[in-house]
């Protein structure tokens, strides 16, 4: 029982050295073009990305988040950004309640 706990922390240690060395590594061109052609961007003027946009595109590259998923969210808000700004109000929430939900 002692022998599968050390080898699980072997290799659990092992994989968060794996995740520590690619967030920490340098990025290349290809993934920069990738990251662009995905337009998450709020600001597609700018050649800057902010902290989220960030996050998502590092949780991709650890392949922790499927970019197809990513891209579906990503429709989903464009739908109920109604006012087109990119922020979605409350009430922009509330009118995709359940029937069940609303009051």
């Amino acid at each position: 029982m002692a022998m599968g706990s050390i080898a699980s922390s072997i290799v659990s240690s092992q994989h968060q050295k794996q995740i520590d060395d690619l967030i920490n590594s340098k990025l290349t061109s290809n993934e920069i073009d990738f990251f662009k052609a995905l337009n998450l961007s709020n600001d597609n003027s700018s050649n800057r990305i902010d902290r989220n946009e960030y996050i998502l595109l590092t949780l991709v590259r650890l392949n922790m988040l499927d970019v197809d998923l990513i891209s579906k969210i990503n429709q989903r808000f464009k739908i109920l950004d109604h006012e087109c700004n990119n922020i979605l109000s409350y009430e922009d929430l509330a009118l995709t309640l359940d029937d069940n939900d609303k009051s």
